[in-house]
């Protein structure tokens, strides 16, 4: 198992009992849930349009693409 479970405090009603996972396969994600409140938040996936990802890659001083690279489901 490489993931890891533990509590922390959430950031809406301050509880100190929300549920938090980590894991790091196949790459770094995380869910929280309060169970007080509802707050959750978690990783979410997917990958940019072409535009928004020549708007980044300029942000970063990188140069744009002419087409998307490959974008496979995970």
């Amino acid at each position: 198992m490489s993931g890891c479970i533990y509590t922390s405090h959430c950031p809406n009603c301050e509880s100190d009992e929300m549920k938090c996972y980590s894991d790091s396969k196949p790459y770094d994600t995380q869910d929280n849930v309060c169970l007080n409140c509802g707050f959750y938040a978690y990783t979410n996936q997917g990958y940019m349009n072409l535009e928004d990802l020549n708007e980044a890659r300029e942000e970063e001083g990188l140069k744009p693409f002419k087409r998307l690279p490959k974008q496979e489901e995970i």
